[in-house]
């Protein structure tokens, strides 16, 4: 009697052992499929998620409750995104800020028109180092008796205005300096540069350098509208997936329309300027021109950006550049940017062209825009071998890159292949004493030059 008591005994004890066992196991089972409920992969999600609900009471009420909890954590993470994305470019909320910007930006680019017609119509083209010495920039301005030198110094005076007012409107405080570039350029004009023996008037020029200030304003829009994207795919899937496999969760939020509510989108409190700058910046190209903003206003300041963007683009070191050459260009760049111009994109094919002439010139001592082979007699002869198909202009000069910036910029020819507005693209390389500068009229970064206004 005591034995099958004792088997009883035994019996009970290894079912509650399996059980306990059997417990255990959906419980681990239960924990994982949890785990991919949370996971970033709707389709592996979704099936856990029917997994569970086909699991028995206990499971389905883990996973309802997971869901829902998940639900709400991700919209909160979403507009927590929204908040910080809004409470970067709250200034461009701001009408008398905005209104301030605009009649900036209009007398800047009032002045600078007038330097372009001056340049490309005149036929004195009165540049001489004397040239700018008794007029009034207040009087003579109005009487349009300023030579060009006079109005590039108003144009880059009202350039100073406006670039900083154009930041401010994005919260950034710039400092007056001249041109650096964060490194690039520190002593651009801590030389002193000559011509012919006589000083340049425009290296007194104090052209304020935007282009560090804009790199870390696009970088913060960037990041956060990066980081509201994300956050929008994340809720939105996660709310799909709950309405798609029947979780009630209504009582939480509302369901989405679709995925593809997943993009950002502007709202009060979320310019759509702020939307697009952010794509751009971050290199999304074609996502910033589908979120240009339809407003004029807007539009304009968007087109501002873009060039900016060339800015901080352009000044990045790319292939062999040498740092005297990269300096060259991006003080070319500052300089047509205060002439209301878009920058100039760097291009490597441009500089492959543009450095194989000046080892030419240099190897033959012989500054000279032909040359005898008839693969390489002509600029655009030779941009074309090197892939590039839009060739527009070449200068040459002695010196290094920066000094022949300034002696192209006191000569009527070679200043207007600086200024014109047709150009998007260039390259500057030197060897020896010789520098060659050849520019295009196409940017081929996919997507950016399709920008550009």
């Amino acid at each position: 009697m005591r034995y099958w008591r004792l088997v009883v005994w035994i019996g009970a004890g290894l079912i509650v052992l399996s059980a306990g066992a059997a417990m255990a196991a959906t419980s681990v089972e239960v924990s994982r499929l949890v785990m991919q409920v949370r996971g970033t992969d709707l389709d592996q999600a979704r099936a856990a998620l029917e997994e569970l609900l086909a699991a028995g009471e206990p499971a389905k009420k883990q996973a309802l409750g997971t869901l829902a909890g998940l639900v709400a954590q991700r919209r909160g993470q979403r507009d927590s995104a929204r908040r910080h994305l809004a409470a970067t470019t709250r200034l461009l909320q701001n009408p008398a800020r905005r209104k301030v910007v605009t009649e900036a930006l209009d007398l800047h680019a009032k002045a600078a028109a007038e330097v372009l017609r001056f340049a490309f119509d005149d036929k004195e083209y009165p540049v001489s180092a004397k040239a700018h010495t008794g007029w009034s920039p207040g009087r003579d301005y109005q009487k349009g008796q300023i030579p060009l030198e006079g109005r590039i110094e108003v144009a880059i005076g009202r350039f100073n205005q406006a670039e900083t007012k154009l930041l401010g409107l994005f919260g950034y405080s710039l400092p007056f300096k001249r041109p650096g570039g964060g490194g690039l350029g520190k002593a651009y004009l801590a030389d002193k540069l000559r011509d012919s023996g006589k000083p340049l008037r425009v290296l007194t020029y104090n052209i304020v350098d935007p282009g560090v200030a804009w790199a870390k304003v696009g970088a913060n829009l960037a990041d956060r509208v990066k980081a509201l994207k994300a956050a929008e795919e994340a809720y939105h899937k996660t709310a799909e997936m709950a309405r798609q496999t029947g979780v009630p969760i209504e009582e939480i939020d509302p369901p989405p329309v679709s995925t593809a509510a997943a993009k950002p989108q502007a709202d009060g409190n979320i310019p759509a300027l702020a939307l697009a700058a952010g794509a751009l910046f971050a290199g999304e190209y074609a996502q910033a021109a589908q979120l240009r903003p339809s407003e004029e206003a807007d539009g304009r300041l968007f087109d501002l950006l873009v060039r900016r963007c060339v800015l901080v683009r352009g000044a990045k070191r790319r292939g062999d550049w040498t740092r005297s050459e990269q300096e060259a260009v991006y003080l070319l760049n500052l300089y047509r940017l205060s002439l209301d111009l878009c920058p100039l994109m760097t291009n490597p094919k441009i500089y492959a062209a543009s450095s194989e002439h000046s080892q030419w010139q240099n190897r033959h001592n012989q500054m000279t825009h032909t040359r005898p082979e008839k693969d390489k007699s002509s600029f655009s002869i030779r941009l074309r071998e090197q892939g590039y198909l839009w060739g527009s202009s070449e200068n040459i000069a002695g010196g290094s890159g920066k000094e022949a910036i300034w002696s192209w910029r006191a000569d009527a020819g070679h200043h207007r292949n600086l200024i014109s507005a047709r150009h998007r693209a260039c390259a500057i390389a030197q060897a020896g004493r010789f520098v060659t500068y050849n520019s295009g009229t196409k940017i081929e970064v996919e997507g950016l030059g399709d920008l550009v206004r």
